[in-house]
Formats: structure tokens, C-alpha cells, sequence
């Protein structure tokens, strides 16, 4: 039989204020355990076929920490239009008629300017979008 256990715990987040950035997070799990089927049925808050079992870890993945994109990103590197709430009202109208959030695109190219710039994309040809929109993808 295929048993979830249940854990109540806390997660604890740490930000940097003077970054305003996310840096790590944890699960620091309670005593509050308890067991039941897949389909969610409760076997109990003790469970003997699985008591002796190797200990499994609680480490959470740690999410991505995603910073603007730069805007001397090359030709067919990637990016992901990650910060839909950025850039004025009409840039974020025209990212969302032609984009899907949190998507990876490939730059076509980069037209920088004094007050804003423009990336192009190959999959959407022909139409910029303002950069603070964007994060440069890791490898």
C-alpha cells in the first residue's frame, strides 16, 4: 500500500531589505505527523509499517532567484519573461497579447535607448518588448 505522510511544520523565509531580494528558505518540520492513503483517507497519527523506514530529509529546492535581464544580452541567448507587472501599462498589454508568462524566448536582438530599451524576439518577429520585463536564463 502506498502511504503519504503528513508533516505540519514551518517554513522560514529570509529576504535582504537593502536588496529586496530572496535569499534562501526552509522547512523546520513540528511534531504534528500523520498518515493516510493516496486517495486522502486518514490511516492514523502513527503508522507501523513505515515507522522503521530510512529517515527522508526535509529539504526544500530552493526556488530560482531571478534578476532583470541585462540589457546587453546577445543574439540567441535565452530569456524569460518573468516580471509581467514591470515596464508601463502598454508595454505589459503587448507582452501579454503575444507572450506567455514565465516562458523561456531566444533574443533576436537589443535596441538600447536613454529611458527604456527593447528586446526582440525570434518567436515573436518584428515586435519589442521593454527588457524590465525579462530575466537572462542560466545555463
Amino acid at each position: 500500500m502506498i502511504i503519504n505522510k503528513i508533516i505540519v511544520g514551518f517554513v522560514v523565509q529570509k529576504f535582504d531589505s537593502v536588496t529586496k531580494k530572496a535569499l534562501s528558505q526552509e522547512f523546520i518540520s513540528g511534531d504534528d505527523v500523520s498518515y493516510e492513503s493516496v486517495d486522502g483517507g486518514f490511516i492514523g497519527n502513527t503508522c507501523s509499517s513505515i515507522e522503521n523506514l530510512p529517515y527522508l530529509p526535509l529539504e526544500m529546492v530552493q526556488p530560482e532567484i531571478l534578476s532583470p535581464m541585462n540589457i546587453e544580452t546577445g543574439r540567441g541567448q535565452k530569456v524569460i519573461y518573468a516580471f509581467d507587472k514591470n515596464g508601463y501599462d502598454h508595454d505589459q498589454e503587448d507582452a501579454r497579447k503575444y507572450l506567455k508568462f514565465g516562458e523561456t524566448y531566444t533574443v533576436s536582438h537589443t535596441d538600447v535607448h536613454r529611458s527604456s530599451s527593447q528586446v526582440y524576439l525570434q518567436e515573436v518577429p518584428g515586435r519589442g518588448f521593454n527588457t524590465v520585463m525579462f530575466a537572462n536564463k542560466k545555463d
